[in-house]
């Protein structure tokens, strides 16, 4: 069982369930969406970047990775790239 930190998803708050196994939220910036994945084997967080110039998905996860410290001690744990 997840152990789920005692705060509210305010992004997700008025998504309903549905059969997919992932569920997503805008970031407020077009075609890059919050997404929270679980399997029967996982669970993870994902920044989705689909923007449709592929020079504008590398400017953002680079400036995401500039700020990986500091996004891992908000988290509270390391986080891995999965491309």
């Amino acid at each position: 069982m997840l152990a789920i930190p005692d705060f509210e998803f305010a992004l997700f708050k008025n998504i309903s369930p549905s059969k997919d196994y992932w569920i997503g939220a805008g970031t407020g910036i077009s075609s890059v969406a919050y997404n929270f994945v679980v399997s029967k084997s996982y669970a993870r967080v994902e920044i989705y970047l689909s923007r449709p110039v592929k020079e504008e998905n590398k400017f953002i996860f680079d400036e995401l990775k500039k700020m990986k410290e500091s996004i891992e001690s908000d988290f509270g744990a390391e986080l891995s790239r999965k491309d």
